[in-house]
């Protein structure tokens, strides 16, 4: 990884009146605009206001408005450099739940938010030009931000001029149909790595309002003009929802005119004035002059504005809640399988982590702190099971909450101890950035190959090291032809898994080169990535095996059990369905035997060999007792285990007058 007044002035409203409580916030640093337009387009989409930590602290400020609010969890979108752990933990210690999305950049921190808050996947998505420089990027990413928050799109600031593998990876695996990049010249690189979307390009702030107005009802069109001396004015339209708005940023009274025309020409009515005291009052008394009706909502700082303007529009808020939370619902067999795949991907990530740290350790890396961070992934493993459960239990926001604590725990520590452990954060900044052609040329291991002889000399075993290399070359191969079939963000998601198989390559020639041996528990780290078959959605061997048709049965009386198996890969060693009166519901999503999932007994019936794929396959159970059985399809393929959710069926009492 790296993750507004309405105060008129006369009436303040009291927190009795504001006393609706929220189920989260987000909260932002008002040190860069970056993160508050991410948060923005994701809070819009959840239904989550956004509000303002100033300086990265949890002010009195802050605390009261929270304290008004009562909201359940806090979600800080940020990393330490600009939330400090210290707002964190005095977070915690309020009794909030607190999740952190966050990347060394803020195209990472907008992709890990994207992966949250899209967790059901994306129908479209806003890409903006980034020279991260907040004086320059506010006003052209505020209209960016503002359309992805209108049309629910996720948003990523990239970084000018260039397409990073990582944005590409992302659209892949959220699968969104429409792109819009707002850029005020697109590369016509980049326009051939987006062609396989809709794509959408807009060149300016008038390009956007225009999207926005033509798809708007003349009745439903509203108006937020931010008087905005200074850039960090803009955080105060944190409260504010966006849908069916444009947002125009005005620095002096001089630019009023043009919003006059903007407003008569699209016949807009619903309009507020939000920011810095002074200048929100003479546009007000401007637009009031012209007979246009407004609502001024100001404060000397952002975090007060925004706060005003939450107030005043908070229904919409619990609205929007409301029905994003309906929409998840509907979506919650797909979120739950998507959150097994991160839990799989955080389980690799870890694994990953632990050979570099023994990498760092024998380049002369502080060995407490490296082994308080081994001591942290293995705390974060050890309860990935339990994330497991909760998520096939269905409590998938508490499974959430658990695996963003264990990994930020990690996280924090090791940006704590970067300096201790050698880790080289600056050379992570940048490949943050990398496109596709430079992770192509990381994947080049033939420098790594050239001393295969020298380490043979020097190292027990280097069969680890040999089998990441073949396992590398192979990935380039599929790199290869995804690109000729001009699929750029496979390409892109291919691209990056091969460049940690060869990040993982080189670290452990280095530990075999330093140490003369790897150990065994790396060994073993190795050769699961080598072995472990691409799950992510759109990925070319993706598998799948489903139930098809479950019925209740009878004691002492067949019952006919069918399940699919989808899968490219034709060589299924083994598959049947697995049951027992007890629940085992710990196994999807993870390579485990069947033994080792707790089952003890198979229908009697299964199927190995190699077959034509997809096949739907037939069995038969019969009951020795009533109560509820539990049963998961399991299959072997290429070595690997898959298994389906748990089902269950009720078996009834043998019917008066049958025997068996």
């Amino acid at each position: 990884m790296k993750w507004l007044g309405i105060a008129f002035v006369l009436v303040a409203l009291s927190a009795v009146a504001f006393a609706q409580s929220v189920g989260s916030v987000i909260v932002v640093s008002d040190v860069t605009s970056a993160d508050f337009l991410i948060a923005k387009s994701a809070g819009e989409k959840s239904g989550i206001p956004v509000l303002i930590a100033a300086n990265g602290e949890i002010t009195a400020e802050l605390k009261a408005q929270l304290g008004e609010l009562m909201p359940k969890t806090v979600i800080l979108i940020g990393g330490p450099a600009v939330i400090k752990p210290e707002a964190e933990a005095d977070l915690s210690a309020s009794g909030y739940a607190v999740v952190r999305i966050w990347g060394l950049e803020r195209t990472a921190t907008a992709i890990e938010a994207a992966k949250y808050f899209w967790r059901e996947g994306a129908s479209c998505a806003v890409l903006a030009d980034d020279t991260k420089n907040s004086d320059d990027d506010t006003e052209l990413q505020s209209s960016a931000s503002n359309l992805a928050a209108h049309k629910k799109c996720l948003f990523i600031p990239v970084p000018n001029g260039t397409m990073p593998a990582d944005i590409l990876s992302v659209l892949q695996d959220l699968g969104p149909k429409e792109v819009f990049f707002i850029s005020k010249h697109m590369r016509m690189e980049i326009k051939d790595q987006l062609k396989q979307f809709r794509l959408k390009e807009k060149n300016d702030t008038d390009d956007v309002d225009e999207e926005i107005l033509n798809e708007t009802p003349q009745d439903k069109r509203k108006l937020v003009i931010v008087a905005a001396p200074n850039w960090k004015h803009v955080f105060g339209t944190g409260g504010q929802t966006y849908h069916q708005t444009i947002v125009r940023i005005v620095s002096n009274a001089n630019q009023t005119p043009m919003l006059i025309e903007l407003i008569n020409s699209r016949n807009i009515t619903d309009i507020r004035v939000v920011g810095f005291p002074a200048l929100a009052q003479q546009i007000a008394d401007q637009l009031n002059a012209s007979n246009i009706t407004v609502k001024r909502i100001s404060g000397e700082r952002a975090s007060e504005v925004a706060h005003r303007v939450l107030k005043d529009l908070l229904e919409k808020w619990n609205e929007k809640r409301r029905d994003a939370e309906n929409k998840e619902a509907i979506s919650k067999e797909r979120i739950k399988a998507r959150l097994l795949l991160v839990i799989n991907s955080t389980e690799q990530y870890l694994d990953a982590w632990l050979v570099r740290l023994d990498k760092l350790a024998a380049e002369g890396a502080d060995a407490g702190k490296i082994s308080q961070l081994k001591e942290l992934i293995a705390d974060a493993k050890s309860r990935l099971g339990e994330i497991r459960r909760k998520v096939l239990e269905g409590d998938v926001a508490g499974a959430e909450r658990l695996l963003f604590e264990v990994r930020n725990n990690f996280e924090k520590a090791k940006f704590r101890f970067r300096l201790e452990i050698k880790w080289r954060i600056d050379d992570e900044v940048e490949a943050e950035e990398d496109g596709v052609e430079k992770l192509e040329i990381k994947l080049d291991l033939r420098d790594l190959e050239n001393r295969f002889g020298e380490l043979r000399g020097r190292c027990v075993n280097i069969t680890a090291v040999e089998s990441l290399v073949g396992r590398a070359k192979s990935l380039h191969d599929e790199m290869k032809q995804a690109r000729e079939e001009g699929n750029h963000t496979r390409t892109a998601e291919i691209a990056r898994e091969g460049n940690g198989v060869a990040e993982q390559a080189r670290a452990l020639g280095d530990v075999c080169d330093k140490r003369g041996e790897i150990s065994d528990k790396l060994r073993k780290i190795a050769g699961e990535l080598v072995e472990r078959k691409a799950e992510k959605t759109g990925m070319t061997e993706k598998i799948e095996i489903q139930f098809r048709g479950l019925n209740d049965g009878r004691v002492n009386r067949s019952l006919q059990v069918t399940w699919n198996i989808k899968s490219p890969v034709m060589k299924i060693l083994h598959t049947a369905v697995h049951y027992d009166y007890t629940s085992h519901p710990g196994t999807l999503g993870k390579d485990v035997t069947p033994g080792q999932a707790g089952y003890p007994v198979l229908t009697t019936e299964f199927a190995s060999g190699n077959f034509t794929v997809p096949r739907a396959f037939q069995a038969q159970i019969l009951p020795d007792k009533e109560g509820t059985l539990y049963l998961r399809a399991h299959a072997l393929i290429n070595g690997r285990n898959y298994w389906t959710e748990e089902r269950k069926v009720e078996i009834k009492p043998q019917a008066i007058g049958t025997s068996g």
